[in-house]
């Protein structure tokens, strides 16, 4: 397409064609050669591209074939080099030209695909579009060859050129004021403003045909794509023409200085610039009015910083950061157009600089890994070096003196942005210090029959595994894996999973004549904890812990054994079952309770928790029995809070920051085949030395953070997930947000802490109940210091549980690993409920919630005298 636009362009651009049809050359002759060598030439190319692409790929199944190659690419090179010697037939500027072919071909493309959308790549199109492309050569042909006129002739008709040597004076096409710096204003108007209006209407033609015709990601970009073409054209004209004719010389010859020649030719540029966006801006607000209300980049600030004036300035850099794609063009192109003296060529330079810098600076920007405002300096600073150059363009003198200070003034921004961005992600956040941690980390591994624990829990379990018969061995070794699954205890349908089904029935006879198993079972979590296999940070289950499963399994059987006890209202043994799953969920955690361990212990512990629950209000109880278990749970080890899983996890986050770059990308997404432009961008970007100190700083500050919080318990407990927080760290260092994905175990942990109080206190409230004729307190204070040693906080609001009387309605379904959607039990009026507010901190569950789905609260309704 370039070499097609300048066929005819370029010559009347460098005054060449009058030259020509003096010689005489025949204008047919002309024709033929310019077009069989933009033919010629595209195809040689083309060829040579796709010989390289065989060469260096390594899966000759993508390339396309004989067929697709000659249909899809073929046609599309030859409207290309249709369209743009039709438009260089008729057209002075090859830029123009170039613009226009362009249109052309995708709006070829779109009227042949019956209006649905621009489609190069389809057979059902290449009819219509290889006949259009034809029609234009043709057309290019009658123009050049029988239109004599059409870029041959001076614009001026000779008659009128007679007139005026009659006359013996020089006559003025525009009147021009006496002020030289008003002179050059108006030259600098006279000469741009075809141009400008030529490129403003097309901008605000598609902006207006997109809103009126369809709303689509096509659309968009389409609009887009023709408003950085237009900012191009724009960015070359302002001194493209002036360098392709030379005329700059003529006022150095004035006296003119670079200076006003430069400012005064942009400030006519900037007035009408502003106009164009001004009537942009008309258009979009006419179809949606208050549309910048509802940028993307503009909510945040809106919302947070309403009255702040850093929130109107950040604003204002975000609506900037829209157009610098068009900055950045409009400036590229006005030093390509002072440089290269064929203004077909400054485009294309151009065009080639703005593919390989604004792509990387908007997905800098939109990652957060520079300000918006910072999309600002590069068109800043390329203007800046154009008016630096000014001078050297204005003294047109040949030698490299001129050449070299231009590549001076280039490779100052070239060094200096590089470094400053390198220093502001590794050094913009302060360094808080590694966090200090008391635990001793194990050994990753244990050697054979050195741990009697994990040797134990071993035998038992293959003890067990003997009971359930033929077919039961391999569902109930997959037990383990699908308990962690569903995050929870497995129904008497999980082995509907896969095949073959486990036996539960068989397996509770069995355990009733070995009640020794149980016995020995009971004792083993006694033991200190096993030693553990330490998970990689970033491949957690990545190596097989045959330990946890084991433990799992057998805290799931004991749960289903304490289930068994209760409806025969065994109420000690049940007890004694609830209180084995908790000491295995604390031996699962009890070296290192890293994310791995601790979501372990959380499927024994809920499981535990809702069997304590179920057995706490059975109305066989007693008080001796309710006061023991009580005591029982104050003697257990305190279950790990966020911060001790955060003091544990510091650590692996220093060795895993320490790795390269590509192993860190390898750890994180793993070893899935994935595109390697993909791999190198992310490598350059996110996991570079520098992001992986700034990561590693972001990890240490919000680690400190949140390990005081958990450890100050007269605070409610604040949610990791939570905006602007999580937003903030994502801006601060993307790959530290990676890291920091705590934000499940951080819910379930609180959810979970919220469960095993509520149950200390429906235990004690239950007692209450029994050594007080059948009725229950008006107040929870009251169970403190007989029953309770303090009353224990919820979690969520550092405060009471709420406790009151139902009024008779549907309370939220109690669930203790995530909310869940729908309606729980229907309570009778005057029942007492024991509430936590769970993590939205609004009481929704106390006076019911009728049809409301998705209530988070934990209700825990007591028993109805």
């Amino acid at each position: 397409m370039v070499t097609a636009s300048a066929a005819f362009a370029g010559e009347r651009e460098a005054g060449t064609l009058g030259l020509l049809d003096a010689l005489p050359v025949d204008r047919k002759v002309l024709w033929l050669g310019k077009t069989t060598f933009a033919l010629a030439s595209t195809l040689g190319l083309s060829l040579i591209m796709l010989i390289l692409g065989y060469l260096g790929s390594t899966d000759l199944q993508d390339l396309p074939g004989k067929s697709e190659f000659i249909g899809h690419y073929g046609t599309l090179l030859f409207e290309s080099v249709a369209w743009g010697l039709f438009w260089s037939s008729l057209v002075g500027n090859p830029m123009v030209a170039g613009a226009l072919a362009l249109f052309c071909v995708g709006e070829v493309s779109y009227i042949a695909s019956g209006g649905a959308k621009i489609e190069f790549i389809s057979d059902s199109v290449i009819p219509a579009r290889v006949v259009m492309g034809a029609l234009a050569l043709a057309a290019s042909a009658v123009a050049t060859v029988w239109r004599p006129r059409v870029g041959w002739t001076s614009p001026h008709s000779a008659s009128k050129e007679t007139a005026e040597l009659a006359t013996n004076r020089a006559t003025t096409l525009l009147p021009r004021p006496a002020s030289p710096t008003k002179v050059l204003m108006w030259k600098a108007r006279r000469e741009c403003f075809w141009i400008w209006l030529g490129a403003s209407v097309i901008c605000w033609g598609i902006l207006a045909l997109w809103q009126m015709s369809y709303r689509s990601v096509e659309g968009e970009l389409a609009a887009a794509l023709v408003g950085v073409g237009a900012a191009f054209l724009a960015g070359v004209a302002v001194f493209g023409g002036e360098t392709a004719a030379g005329s700059h010389r003529f006022l150095l010859h004035l006296g003119v200085s670079p200076g006003p020649i430069w400012s005064k030719t942009m400030r006519v540029w900037g007035n009408g610039l502003a106009v164009t966006a001004l009537i942009m801006l008309a258009i979009l607000s006419i179809r949606w009015p208050g549309w910048w209300n509802r940028l993307d980049s503009l909510r945040f600030f809106a919302q947070e910083h309403r009255f702040l004036p850093i929130g109107i300035l950040a604003a204002i850099a975000s609506v900037f950061a829209v157009v610098s794609p068009f900055a950045n063009a409009f400036a590229i192109g006005a030093l390509a157009g002072m440089v290269f003296r064929r203004r077909i060529t400054a485009g294309m330079i151009a065009v080639l600089i703005w593919v390989s810098i604004v792509p990387l600076q908007v997905s800098l920007a939109i990652l957060g890994l520079i300000p918006h405002w910072g999309l600002l300096l590069t068109p800043m600073t390329i203007l800046g070096i154009s008016r630096a150059w000014a001078g050297d363009w204005l003294d047109d003198r040949t030698g490299p003196a001129r050449w070299l200070r231009l590549v001076g003034y280039l490779a100052v921004p070239l060094v200096v942005f590089p470094v400053a961005y390198i220093a502001y992600r590794a050094w913009g956040v302060p360094d808080p210090g590694p966090v200090l941690v008391a635990t001793r980390m194990p050994a990753e591994s244990a050697p054979p029959g050195s741990d009697t624990t994990a040797a134990t829990y071993r035998r038992l379990d293959k003890e067990i595994l003997a009971l359930g018969g033929a077919d039961s061995p391999a569902a109930y070794r997959r037990l383990g894996k699908e308990i962690l699954a569903v995050g929870g205890t497995a129904g008497k349908d999980a082995g509907a999973i896969g095949r073959p089904a486990l036996n539960f029935d068989l397996f509770e006879t069995a355990l009733k004549e070995h009640r020794d198993l149980i016995d020995q079972l009971h004792k083993a979590t006694e033991l200190p904890p096993p030693k553990s296999v330490i998970q990689p940070l970033f491949l957690v289950g990545a190596i097989p812990d045959s330990t946890s499963e084991e433990m799992i399994r057998l805290a799931w059987l004991l749960e289903q054994h304490g289930r068994g006890l209760l409806k025969r209202h065994d109420l000690p043994g049940a007890w004694e079952d609830i209180l084995a799953q908790y000491r295995i969920a604390r031996q699962l955690t009890g070296l290192l309770p890293t994310s791995f361990t601790t979501h372990n212990a959380l499927v024994v512990d809920r499981q535990a928790t809702r069997l304590a629950l179920d057995w706490a209000v059975s109305d066989k109880q007693s008080p001796d029995l309710l006061r023991k278990a009580l005591a029982d749970l104050r003697a257990l080890p305190a279950f790990p809070t966020l911060g001790d899983v955060l003091k544990a996890e510091a650590s692996m986050v220093e060795r895993a920051l320490d790795l390269s770059g590509a192993e860190l990308e390898t750890a994180i997404n793993g070893p899935h085949a994935r595109s390697l432009p993909m791999r190198v961008f992310e490598n350059l970007l996110l996991y570079s030395s520098w992001e992986r100190e700034r990561a590693r700083r972001v990890c240490r500050a919000e680690f400190k953070r949140l390990i005081a919080e958990s450890a100050d318990e007269s605070k409610p407990l604040s949610d990791i997930n939570a905006s602007p927080r999580s937003q903030e760290i994502r801006q601060a260092s993307p790959l530290a947000a990676t890291i920091l994905s705590y934000g499940w175990l951080s819910a379930s942990l609180n959810r979970a802490m919220a469960g095993r109080r509520g149950l200390a206190q429906v235990i004690a409230l239950r007692a209450w109940h029994y050594e007080h004729n059948g009725a229950y307190p008006k107040s929870l204070d009251v169970l403190v210091p007989g029953l309770l040693d303090h009353l224990p906080l919820d979690p969520y609001t550092a405060r009471p549980f709420v406790y009151r009387q139902s009024t008779g309605h549907h309370v939220a379904t109690l669930d203790l690993q995530s909310p869940r959607p729908g309606v729980g039990p229907m309570t009778k009026p005057g029942q007492w409920l024991l509430i936590s507010v769970g993590p939205d901190r609004r009481e929704e569950a106390a006076v019911g919630v009728g049809g409301r789905r998705g209530v988070d609260d934990l209700v825990f309704p007591l028993p109805y005298p």
